[in-house]
């Protein structure tokens, strides 16, 4: 699968989103993401065409879990099952995400770089939250 999604990427890239979407089975990305997120698909699809996502070694990064899940369903994948595999430093977490192809089911394990959530939890001395 990790061929087909370099192979979807590329033509993104190649025709552009609207030429894409207009030729795409599910009218993937869709219509009406904002400027930004759009952005942030195309630069993931250059990531992927770089080969990156596909090992835990060379996530993709720089493009937050909601640009995860935009570019996953523009090439017609859902995620079935996400897992946090490792803390990089104090701030990044490496996802591992497990992604089922729409129509024919195939499943493709993506790795992404995000940051760490920021928490407002402070334990009190027992260690539960106030």
């Amino acid at each position: 699968m990790s061929g087909y999604l370099v192979t979807k990427a590329g033509r993104l890239l190649k025709v552009g989103v609207e030429i894409y979407r207009k030729s795409d089975a599910l009218a993937q990305p869709e219509e009406g993401l904002s400027a930004a997120r759009i952005e942030t698909i195309t630069r993931a699809a250059q990531q992927l065409i770089e080969g990156k996502g596909f090992i835990e070694t060379a996530p993709l990064s720089k493009i937050g879990i909601e640009g995860f899940y935009d570019l996953v369903r523009t090439f017609h994948f859902e995620v079935c099952h996400q897992e946090a595999v490792a803390a990089i430093g104090k701030n990044k977490i490496l996802d591992k995400m497990t992604c089922r192809h729409l129509l024919t089911e195939q499943k493709i394990i993506l790795f992404n770089l995000v940051d760490r959530p920021l928490s407002n939890f402070q334990p009190t001395a027992s260690g539960r939250d106030p």
